[in-house]
């Protein structure tokens, strides 16, 4: 008996301990298919806006994976860091290009 309510307590705290990078993802999210609508509005009169569209998903990118990492899941932890380091090199060439 005492497995089972340790079991659900690990759950809980999961749970709990995780939903600060849900709340985070949401946000980013929203805001990455926002800055997605503009950019396809108009490409060029908001072309400054893929600084702020490779921010977005960096941020997505390297909270997944502390999320992964805090769960021992090496693997994606590993994949969503480089593609996270990768959207943050992106957004400061993006940066250094479109807003001089």
């Amino acid at each position: 008996m005492k497995k089972d309510s340790s079991k659900s307590d690990r759950r809980r705290r999961n749970l709990h301990s995780s939903g600060i990078y849900d709340t985070i993802n949401i946000i980013m999210g929203i805001g990455a298919i926002i800055t997605a609508i503009v950019i396809f509005i108009d490409q060029t009169k908001y072309e400054k806006a893929f600084t702020v569209e490779f921010l977005f998903a960096s941020i997505l990118n390297l909270c997944m994976g502390v999320k992964y990492y805090q769960r021992r899941e090496i693997a994606k932890t590993i994949a969503l860091f480089i593609a996270g380091i990768f959207l943050l090199v992106m957004m400061i060439i993006s940066f250094i290009a479109l807003w001089r």
